[in-house]
């Protein structure tokens, strides 16, 4: 019976790429070592890993690294992203995440100092949620006021905020854009986090109005290669 839930599982993640924690059958992943690595050996198997992390409210499944070459062939192109996403895009990816992921990040950090220590004998301390917090939203509106000029303008933005939905990177609610499903998994926060925090793109994200002559000229060098959508991304193999 357990093989049968694993195996389905497992289809259901190939099928629909993420799911939420809250699934019926996402929620033995924490209380059932047995079953995880049944479906940790089954993604295993086809090259694929589990994509988790205790602030997001989804699981979903990406390519394990040590196929990751050969499924991607001999164009590098897939180490800044492998969605095809154009470098405008990208930018707007990094911009959001910033804005969505880095607040919610620290605001779960401070939440879980407050918390009970986690229990000892659950398997996957990484799927259990710090408790819930006020997630950020950002406005469609000052986004295109503050970003518009150095993302392409409102219809780029707008066509580009198109992909990034139906990848499932955001959510949108009339002028309200929100953490998609993945947001929070496809992309590396422990080394992008520190970049973008102390380097150029995030005195732009404090200052959207300050002219990129008024940073320093090494940070900016840096951070170009994030807005740009170069290796420094490292956008999840989903």
């Amino acid at each position: 019976m357990m093989h049968n839930q694993a195996q389905t599982l497992v289809a259901r993640l190939i099928s629909h790429r993420w799911l939420p924690r809250t699934d019926e059958m996402v929620a033995p992943l924490i209380t059932n070592e047995e079953f995880r690595q049944n479906v940790l050996s089954r993604l295993e198997s086809c090259g694929l890993r589990l994509l988790e992390n205790p602030f997001s409210d989804h699981v979903a499944i990406g390519l394990a690294p040590q196929v990751t070459d050969q499924v991607m062939g001999q164009d590098t192109h897939y180490l800044s992203n492998n969605f095809n996403l154009p470098k405008d895009a990208v930018a707007l990816l990094v911009i959001l995440w910033a804005l969505l992921i880095i607040p919610k990040r620290q605001r779960q950090y401070s939440a879980g100092v407050e918390e009970e220590p986690q229990m000892s004998f659950l398997p996957s301390p990484v799927l259990v949620t710090v408790r819930d917090v006020e997630k950020p939203i950002v406005r469609l509106s000052a986004l295109i006021n503050d970003f518009g000029r150095k993302l392409g303008g409102k219809s780029r933005i707008n066509i580009n905020l198109k992909i990034l939905k139906r990848h499932g990177f955001i959510t949108m609610r009339g002028n309200d854009l929100m953490e998609g499903p993945i947001l929070d998994l496809a992309l590396d926060y422990d080394f992008l986090g520190s970049r973008i925090i102390d380097g150029t793109l995030g005195d732009l994200l404090r200052d959207p109005d300050q002219s990129i002559d008024d940073v320093n000229d090494d940070k900016y060098e840096e951070d170009d290669m994030v807005l740009e959508g170069e290796n420094n991304v490292r956008i999840q193999e989903l």
